[in-house]
This record gives structure tokens, sequence and C-alpha cells, in this order.
């Protein structure tokens, strides 16, 4: 299981698929582990990274290979301290960092405004084009987000 980020809304399949798969590795970024079990929002709990098993760090230049499939990591932080970036081939999983015209928020704890425009910059700069799939909403192509993305623009 790779994590983009810590949000809850991108990681509450992992309590089910490790229930099913009990080794199953979960990769994430150390800066999004908080030391907290549990988060509250809107009056629900919910599980942080913190609690599944088998956690695995991963950072800036790893690389690692998943069913025959490279997947090199880029620290993407602005969104989250600990945001990543997967490039398999010519595809970008971005989670919350890029999206089809738009970025994520950087309002939430955590979130940081200069280090999401540098993040941003990074991934405006990588040569050729990739296909962008965020974490939210509609594919995307860099290509595109480079000439429409106002914040990518900037």
């Amino acid at each position: 299981m790779l994590l983009t980020h810590g949000h809850y809304d991108h990681i509450l399949a992992v309590p089910a698929l490790q229930k099913r798969w009990p080794d199953l590795p979960v990769w994430c970024h150390p800066l999004d582990v908080p030391r907290e079990m549990t988060e509250r929002d809107m009056g629900r709990v919910y599980p942080t990274v913190a609690a599944f098993r088998n956690l695995r760090p991963l950072a800036e230049g790893d690389s690692l290979t998943v069913a025959g499939l490279r997947i090199d990591v880029m620290h993407t932080p602005g969104h989250t301290p600990g945001s990543v970036t997967f490039r398999i081939g010519d595809v970008l999983f971005t989670g919350d960092t890029l999206f089809c015209r738009s970025i994520g928020r950087t309002d939430f704890a955590g979130g940081d405004d200069s280090q999401m425009a540098a993040s941003l910059r990074r991934l405006a700069a990588l040569p050729g084009d990739y296909r962008v799939l965020p974490g939210h909403e509609e594919a995307t192509v860099l290509s595109q987000e480079r000439l429409y993305n106002p914040y990518l623009r900037m």
C-alpha cells in the first residue's frame, strides 16, 4: 500500500486491507506518521497512519519495485509535510499536491504555501510529459497543467 500522504480520506481502506492481508506493507513518508493512533474530525474518530501494521518509511529519491513496476518517490510537501508523488513510467500519482487545474489545500494542519509552491515548481520542471493521476477529481496531463493551471504558471 503506497500512501501519497496521511489524511484520513486517503487511508481509510488500509485497516480492511490489512485485515484481509495481515502482512500487507504500508509505505508512507515519516513526516506524515503522527504519534497519535486516531484523529477526530467532524465528530468522528479515524485511524491515523500510526495505527497500521508493517509500516515502512519512504523518502525523496527512493525507488521501489512492485509487480515489476519501478516506482520513484518524489517528496512534494505543501499539502502535508510528508506528501509524496509517485512516478511510474510516464505517470505521476500526485495525491493532493496537483489536481487538474488546481492544487491541494494548504490551510489544514501541516500545510505550507511556500513548500507547496516549491513542490509545484519541481513538478512543472520535470522534462517531458506525464499523465497526472491526482487523489481527487479527474486525470490530466502535465503539459496541460503547465499551460492552464494557474498555480503552475505562478
